[in-house]
Order: C-alpha cells, then structure tokens, then sequence
C-alpha cells in the first residue's frame, strides 16, 4: 500500500506542475518494479509455509486394563479407576500370560504293545534294535 501511495502522490504532483513528465515517468516505473518484487517475495513466503511440513503429532499412551469375569463396575468404580489409573501395577501381558499359565507336565509315552509277528521277523528285530520301526509288508501289483 505504501507503493500504491507514492505512486498517487508523485501523480498529483505531476497534475500541479512540480514534477516533469519524464521524471514522473521514471519514478512510476522504479515504483512499479519494486511493487512488483515485494509481491512475488510475499507469494514465495506464503508458499513456503503452505508447504511447511506440518509438526509430528504428539505420542499417544494406551493402558489397557482387564477386569475379572463376573465384576460389575458402576460409575462410582468406573470413577475410582480413573482416578487411580497412575496407581496400578503395570505388567507386560507376556510376562503376566506366563505367570498365569500353569507350567504343562509332559504327558508319559505309552509303552509300545508288543507285536507277535515281531519276533518272527529278524529284520523287525533288527530294525528295533537300531530304533526305527519297519512298515508293514504289502504285496506289490504286477500289471
């Protein structure tokens, strides 16, 4: 706006007769270029934060707590809860999963029924002795 106005105040002098033509002429010119700059500096700074990167959002904190089977929780206890939240023992739910979980005994392995045909067979016994169990013999199609 201050261009705008030293632009309408050099005219006016022109139209009294203090200012020549050709000065006027000049000054509205150098006038002009300037305004022109100023513009396209506040379009580049505009731009520029339009195009800022917009800040990370802050961290988010999720608490989940469990509440046993069977309990009902009133606007009373859903209160206390609230205000006791900073209170609670915090435990990863892994570590709590494994405390929880009662340690499996292994099962014992039922010891193997003896087959008849076994002890006929030396290559049953054989592969007994080694640890390995031979499937049983099936006759094969001849076409």
């Amino acid at each position: 706006m201050g261009i705008a106005r030293e632009m309408a105040r050099l005219i006016r002098l022109s139209y009294n007769g203090h200012l020549p033509t050709e000065e006027l002429t000049r000054y509205i010119f150098a006038l002009d270029k300037t305004r022109v700059c100023l513009e396209s500096a506040i379009n580049l700074e505009a731009q520029a934060i339009a195009n800022a990167p917009k800040p990370p959002p802050a961290p988010v904190t999720i608490n989940v707590l469990s509440v046993p089977s069977g309990t009902h929780l009133d606007e009373a206890a859903m209160q206390k809860l609230h205000e006791d939240a900073d209170n609670f023992k915090r435990t990863p739910l892994i570590e709590y999963l494994a405390a929880q979980e009662p340690t499996p005994e292994p099962a014992p392995e039922p010891e193997p029924t003896p087959d008849p045909t076994e002890d006929d067979d030396p290559l049953q016994r054989r592969a007994k002795e080694l640890g390995f169990k031979l499937l049983p013999r099936r006759p094969a199609r001849v076409d």
